[in-house]
């Protein structure tokens, strides 16, 4: 680290992973350098003190974090929303085909939003790497509301960016706000602000209101139905009543004080919504607390900074890790997690595959640092172990073999000079 501060690489955007961080840079006294996320490559020169990302399911990250971790540079994974349950476990519109949600982790340090969503990472296997910061964007959220005495109740419903991560959870949401809009059409007493997946109300005949600032729509309104998403947090740090509608009978990783699971409970929830009791508004206090850490998120990222580049071994107060999973069990179509002892490399592997056969069938997307990335994978220890083997004697075995051998002769002969070294 020099004297100006560490020198911190981004793989990402100002736009996105630099407003994620807050003023957690403004902190320590440093302007960031920003890879993006195509084609993303550790420099040499300068070499950086540590590495930030939001994401490792995207096939070219999460081979940078290989290489980061590889050339001993700390890795820290910062989350920046909410965890939902389609979004981690059944994400085939673009997660999947790539790789999976934090399972296993590649980056050594990962940043937890809450309490909650702590638990629930520990219980990935991820206990020891946990570090619980909040959300650093949050942190100027202004706490205040507005209220109209003399004016027509109002509720805003609102999904997530992504309404739905496959066609059956498309179906619920869909299913879910048609209720809503037929329950509205005959309370007239109460306005209904719609802010959704454009398509959906295009589809519903919504009018939707996209364009105001998310701050100024939660500080006037009288209620909140939200899908899974961070405006669950934000409408309860303004003590806004708040509902979780979700029609599926999946967990839920946001715990709130009001839940919508049918039609039938709609009627029920808006009402208390809007003259909420006072033990249900003490106890989404207390659901707030335990999803987001309160208090100055960006000077606690900035200090997880500081430390993990002062002292690489930096290590979270371990939470408890209990029902840990096997990644063999839940992510099957990966082929590569055939054996789990070895799932962080086995993870490594797929994504240097899968780059390779992509960059055969787009040529122009093959460039000299990637190859020379997937060189440095095929030179880990147990990588070359398992090549050496004549007869593979271990269940499984066999198939990382040859996906081994497939792997090496696909990179081009100019460079397998490391390997050949």
């Amino acid at each position: 680290m020099s004297a100006n501060g560490p020198n911190i690489l981004v793989l990402g955007t100002p736009e996105h992973e630099g407003r994620m961080v807050g003023r957690a840079f403004e902190i320590l006294g440093v302007e960031p350098r920003y890879s993006g996320t195509s084609g993303p490559v550790i420099p040499d020169d300068p070499r950086p003190d540590v590495v930030l990302l939001s994401r490792e399911w995207s096939l070219e990250l999460r081979l940078a974090a290989a290489q980061a971790r590889a050339a001993g540079i700390p890795t820290i994974y910062v989350m920046d929303g909410v965890l939902e349950w389609a979004y981690l476990w059944e994400n085939w519109s673009f997660v999947k085909p790539e790789g999976t949600v934090l399972q296993p982790l590649i980056a050594e340090h990962l940043c937890a939003i809450g309490r909650h969503p702590a638990r629930i990472l520990a219980a990935l296997g991820l206990a020891e790497r946990v570090h619980l910061v909040g959300l650093p964007r949050l942190d100027d959220f202004k706490r205040e509301r507005r209220v109209f005495a003399d004016r027509r109740k109002q509720i805003l419903i609102t999904t997530a960016a992504t309404a739905g991560q496959h066609v059956a959870h498309k179906v619920m949401v869909r299913s879910a706000l048609r209720d809503l809009q037929a329950w509205f059409a005959t309370h007239d007493e109460i306005v209904p602000i719609w802010r959704v997946d454009r398509f959906l109300a295009d589809d519903l005949g919504i009018a939707f209101e996209n364009d105001v600032p998310i701050q100024e729509q939660l500080a006037t309104v009288d209620g909140v139905i939200s899908f899974t998403s961070t405006v669950l947090l934000e409408s309860m740090l303004l003590g806004v009543p708040t509902a979780q509608i979700d029609y599926r009978s999946v967990p839920q990783y946001v715990q709130t004080a009001w839940e919508i699971r049918s039609a039938e409970q709609i009627e029920s929830v808006i009402r208390e919504l809007l003259h909420p009791p006072a033990e249900k508004i003490a106890f989404q206090e207390f659901c707030l607390r335990d999803e987001l850490e309160l208090g100055d998120a960006s000077q606690r990222l900035a200090t997880l900074i500081r430390d993990v580049v002062s002292s690489p071994q930096t290590t979270s107060a371990p939470a408890e890790s209990l029902g840990i999973l096997d990644y063999r069990q839940v992510h099957s179509h990966l082929s590569t997690f055939s054996l789990s002892p070895l799932s962080r490399v086995q993870y490594e592997l797929d994504a240097t595959y899968k780059l390779l056969e992509l960059n055969r069938t787009h040529p122009k997307l093959l460039v000299e640092q990637r190859n020379r990335a997937i060189s440095d994978a095929l030179e880990h220890p147990i990588l070359r172990f398992l090549m050496r083997l004549r007869m593979p004697f271990i269940p499984g075995l066999k198939r990382l073999k040859i996906l081994l051998l497939r792997l090496n002769d696909l990179i081009p002969s100019s460079d397998k000079g490391s390997q050949q070294r």
